[in-house]
């Protein structure tokens, strides 16, 4: 039997939705990596890293206590950073491109949105191991470099004008931090994934199709449970559309039910029930862009998306059907009418 060329490698996945998190980690077990940990928050991914050394990290943005965001910030700017040049990909139901643009601003590597496929991970894993980029060093952007990148936001912070001479990593004990005086800097890629790899092996001869398929059973495997995570997440969403209808409104409800949607959208995804999916994403947009709790017609607009959800997923043996589309279409007319 052929060594594992991946079994040196250790990798952590931060993710608050417990279900997807373990369904990830046994795909990238199956893939061949051994040393997978997983933490729900922000806080304990950053005990993880000061504790043992870690490869590359993939985390979500809504995380608990800390967020993805902040768990990056922390990462690239905290001069008490373990790895400030940590490989890290966002893997993350949310899709607008503003939150790409964001995420990018941070100093993320790789952005994946959910669902996921391990065919979808395999191909970032392949661009951290086999194409590091540059990584930049400067007081308003810490990360890989960006400028492969074709959406440029105006506001986005300072890009660099000029060419700048790259140069080695240094050995340091501490994160470089950077301040208004600093010059920026630019240091060369760095291959240690690959030399830990076998500077003379590809990935994609490790993790072959066959392999990517296998992972892939792993969605499969948990089907069946699949449907009771769903109603969860569905029973969540009634009591908080109850607690709208009766008045008892706070100030986190429509975040709480906009981050609701969005798992319910990436489960709903990840399992193939594509039409709920859609349709949990766009509540979870209206929640996030536009809900007002004490409206009357925004609260009839939840109670409808709540309820298409319930129709979609209450024969789990039909995963999507045609009607599917004309609710979509339905609830996007609906929806448009009361934001516009």
């Amino acid at each position: 039997m052929a060594p594992n060329k991946l079994k040196d490698f250790n990798i952590l996945v931060v993710d608050s939705d417990v279900q997807l998190a373990k369904i990830l980690r046994d795909m990238l077990v199956r893939m061949g990596f051994v040393n997978v940990s997983v933490t729900p928050n922000g806080s304990q991914a950053l005990e993880v890293l000061h504790l043992k050394p870690i490869d590359f990290m993939i985390t979500e943005w809504n995380t608990r206590e800390i967020d993805g965001l902040e768990l990056l910030n922390r990462i690239r700017r905290d001069r008490t950073s373990p790895d400030q040049t940590l490989p890290i990909i966002m893997l993350t139901g949310r899709a607008e491109k503003e939150d790409v643009i964001t995420a990018r601003d941070y100093g993320i590597n790789e952005y994946v949105v959910k669902p996921f496929t391990a065919k979808t991970v395999y191909s970032r894993l392949e661009r951290l191991i086999e194409a590091p980029r540059q990584f930049v060093l400067s007081q308003y952007y810490i990360g890989p470099d960006r400028r492969s990148r074709t959406i440029i936001r105006k506001d986005a912070p300072e890009r660099r004008q000029t060419l700048l001479k790259a140069q080695s990593k240094p050995l340091a004990t501490e994160a470089t931090v950077m301040t208004k005086d600093s010059l920026p800097k630019l240091w060369l890629p760095d291959y240690k994934l690959k030399l830990k790899l076998g500077a003379d092996t590809l990935l994609s001869s490790v993790i072959t199709p066959t392999v990517i398929a296998n992972a892939q059973q792993t969605v499969e495997a948990a089907d069946a449970e699949s449907i009771g995570w769903l109603q969860e997440n569905l029973t969540q969403l009634k009591l908080l559309q109850k607690k709208m209808a009766e008045g008892n409104y706070y100030t986190l409800l429509p975040m709480d039910m906009s981050e609701t949607a969005l798992m319910l959208s990436s489960r709903s995804g990840t399992f193939g029930y594509n039409g709920a999916s859609k349709m949990a994403y766009m509540l979870y947009l209206f929640c996030r862009n536009h809900l007002k709790v004490d409206h009357v017609e925004h609260q009839m607009v939840a109670r409808k998306h709540i309820s298409a959800l319930q129709a979609a997923l209450s024969k789990p043996e039909v995963k999507n059907t045609l009607q599917d589309n004309d609710i979509i279409h339905e609830l996007r007319n609906l929806t448009g009418k009361y934001v516009a």
